[in-house]
């Protein structure tokens, strides 16, 4: 799950500078731009960002299932009573 999410944000970032990078050159240089290539940068960038969200429906489908699992062990009194042990409580602040 984890990697997922990392392979989601590095790919994110990635795409993020190149966009910018992007539109700079465009900016810049103009119709020069488009001629030298600024399209084509603007379809990879297409092309990236369908690869960036591609690693993001794994996330989702671990993470429901995590919180399926989680939800459906029901709670553990002893884990709450120990807890509950540890606490100490000072007026309404529990530390």
């Amino acid at each position: 799950m984890g990697v997922r999410a990392a392979a989601f944000v590095w790919n994110a970032i990635d795409l993020a500078q190149m966009a910018m990078a992007n539109v700079n050159f465009l900016n810049i240089y103009g119709a020069t731009a488009i001629r030298d290539g600024g399209l084509i940068q603007f379809t990879e960038i297409s092309l990236r960002s369908v690869i960036s969200l591609s690693p993001y429906p794994g996330f989702r489908v671990c993470e429901d299932e995590l919180v399926s699992r989680w939800r459906s062990s029901g709670p553990d009194t002893r884990a709450a009573s120990s807890t509950k042990a540890k606490c100490l409580h000072f007026g309404d602040i529990v530390v």
